[in-house]
C-alpha cells in the first residue's frame, strides 16, 4: 500500500506593500514565501487569528514564491493572510498583516471677493467672484441658501472659480456652502462664506422751494 505524502504547507514571508490606503474597492498586494503551486488559496482574518475566512477571489499565482491576491480597502482595518495547499485545505502557512490606513479627511476653502459686493441703486445688484477647492474629496458641490432659506445647487466640481453677476442687497442674504459628495451623497461641509450686502442709501426727495 502506497500512501501518498500529506502537501507540505506553503510558508510566507512578508507582503508588499504592507499598508494600503482606504479606497473604494480593492487593491493588489503580493505575497513572498515559498512552497506556492497552482492549486494554492488563501484565507484572510480581520480578527486578529481568531477565526479564518477563505477569500471569494482565486490568487494570481506568480511563481513558487510570490502571488498576488486583491484586498478589500473599503474599511480602514489590519487583515491577516495566510496561505494553504489548496482551497478547503488545514494545511496552511503562518501569516503576514496588511493594514488598511483610514483615508485622510477632506477639506475645503471658498471665498467670495469683493465681500461685500456694492449695490448702488435700490433693487440693483453687484457682482462677485466666488472661488473654491478641496482636498481629498473626490467629489464636491456648491449651494447657496437665501435669505428665504432656498437650498439651490450652483455648481458640481471640487474646484472652481466663477463670477455671479446677481447678487441682491439686503434684506436678501446669501450663505455660500462647500459640500463633500465623495460617497454620492451629501457628505461633510468643508467650507462655507456669508454673503451679505448693505442696502444702497435712499434717493432724497424734493417737494418744495421757498420762495418759489
Amino acid at each position: 500500500v502506497s500512501v501518498p505524502a500529506p502537501a507540505a504547507a506553503p510558508t510566507v514571508s512578508s507582503v508588499t506593500p504592507g499598508t494600503i490606503p482606504q479606497g473604494s474597492s480593492s487593491q493588489n498586494v503580493t505575497i513572498a514565501g515559498s512552497g506556492f503551486t497552482s492549486s494554492s488559496y488563501h484565507q484572510y482574518s480581520v480578527s486578529g487569528g481568531a477565526s479564518w475566512a477563505w477569500a471569494t477571489s482565486a490568487p494570481t499565482i506568480n511563481s513558487s514564491t510570490s502571488m498576488t491576491i486583491a484586498v478589500n480597502n473599503t474599511v480602514a482595518q489590519t487583515i491577516l493572510f495566510r496561505v494553504c495547499a489548496s482551497n478547503g485545505s488545514s494545511v496552511c502557512s503562518g501569516s503576514v498583516s496588511v493594514t488598511v490606513s483610514a483615508a485622510p479627511a477632506a477639506t475645503g476653502t471658498i471665498s467670495a471677493n469683493p465681500n461685500p459686493c456694492t449695490v448702488t441703486v435700490p433693487g440693483g445688484t453687484c457682482t462677485l467672484t466666488l472661488t473654491w477647492s478641496s482636498s481629498n474629496a473626490t467629489a464636491a458641490r456648491v449651494y447657496v441658501v437665501d435669505a428665504n432659506n432656498v437650498d439651490q445647487l450652483l455648481y458640481s466640481t471640487t474646484s472652481g472659480s466663477q463670477s455671479l453677476n446677481w447678487i441682491q442687497a439686503l434684506p436678501q442674504h446669501y450663505t455660500f456652502n462647500l459640500w463633500d459628495y465623495s460617497s454620492g451623497s451629501r457628505g461633510s461641509l468643508l467650507a462655507h462664506v456669508d454673503v451679505s450686502v448693505p442696502a444702497p442709501a435712499a434717493a432724497p426727495t424734493v417737494s418744495s422751494v421757498t420762495p418759489g
